[in-house]
């Protein structure tokens, strides 16, 4: 099996989403379907999105633990277009919210399965919100000594839509993801990963060179020393 097949079986088995989540989504799901939402909703999302994540934190499989992520994800958006305007955004602030203190909680963990299956939906379902003040959180992920915690940071910092966001945000904004992830460049060998992080160089920044080049070098090098792998990454 491939480095590559290895990093995504940790997908396809999060991906089994089955009935076993507890948490009802009928009142969430009526708020969805509002065309305009009123303040009294953010009660409703903030309890939703609360106990969410406190199922997923007390699940320990890959399988349970998707289930619980594909729920938050799948009710981040209004069924209406007018309703989007105000949920998304609240939605939005609270799973940030609670994302901060999911990570805190999941890094005390001893257990280094159940931490590595737990921070890895966590930052699954950063990837999955491609939002810039979510994906904050995912960047100090970039060198963590775990290969398949530092592949979906790495997707989570060079999501395709997160990269549309950042091109149209602050120069200092772009700048605070574009060093994490040079920082990360410089360290990386995963070949797979380095695939990921090119992906920077659709970003409007000065530092994109420097973060290509780095990815690049990285490459020759192993050709030169005859320890390339993964030749189609190029």
């Amino acid at each position: 099996m491939t480095k590559k097949h290895t990093l995504l079986i940790g997908v396809l088995l999060a991906g089994l989403a089955g009935s076993s989540f507890a948490i009802s989504t009928a009142k969430i799901d009526a708020v969805r379907n509002k065309e305009a939402i009123a303040e009294s909703d953010t009660a409703i999302i903030e309890e939703f999105i609360k106990d969410a994540f406190s199922e997923l934190l007390e699940r320990s499989s890959l399988s349970d633990t998707g289930s619980a992520r594909m729920t938050i994800i799948s009710k981040s958006t209004s069924a209406s277009q007018s309703g989007q305007i105000l949920y998304g955004p609240k939605y939005i602030a609270v799973v940030k919210n609670e994302l901060i203190s999911a990570l805190k909680k999941v890094n005390t963990q001893k257990e280094e399965t159940r931490k590595t299956i737990l921070t890895t939906n966590l930052i699954m379902i950063i990837n999955d919100l491609a939002n810039y003040e979510t994906s904050r959180l995912a960047l100090e992920y970039l060198e963590s000594p775990n290969t398949m915690i530092r592949y979906w940071a790495a997707n989570s910092a060079t999501n395709p839509n997160l990269i549309k966001q950042l091109n149209e945000s602050s120069e200092d904004v772009r700048n605070n993801f574009t060093q994490k992830i040079l920082n990360a460049a410089k360290a990386e060998e995963s070949a797979d990963i380095v695939m990921v992080l090119a992906r920077a160089g659709e970003l409007k920044s000065g530092a994109v060179n420097e973060i290509m080049t780095t990815l690049a070098q990285k490459r020759i090098d192993l050709y030169n020393s005859w320890n390339v792998s993964n030749e189609i990454t190029d």
